[in-house]
């Protein structure tokens, strides 16, 4: 997904989401640049530990539920429309 293409609400929930700490009056500029300050201390904190493998398995796991999830959703809405015809 790119966060860059979210509105702020979107990113919003983006960061409740992911645990991300946001205030009310953060702008759009802010969260971005919150959400990558937190990806960043992420693959840092990966790297002196060890666990570069671990983080990045999880992260492909993340991707390809949200592609899953994407691609479902997509298949319902089909599915639902030949319904109607």
């Amino acid at each position: 997904m790119k966060i860059e293409s979210l509105n702020k609400k979107e990113l919003e929930n983006y960061c409740h989401k992911y645990g991300i700490k946001i205030q009310s009056n953060n702008t759009k500029k802010q969260l971005l640049e919150l959400i990558n300050k937190d990806k960043f201390n992420k693959i840092t904190n990966a790297i002196k530990q060890g666990k570069q493998l671990e983080l990045l398995i999880s992260q492909i796991r993340l991707i390809s539920e949200e592609y899953a999830y994407q691609l479902k959703m997509q298949i319902d809405l089909r599915v639902d429309i030949n319904r109607l015809e």
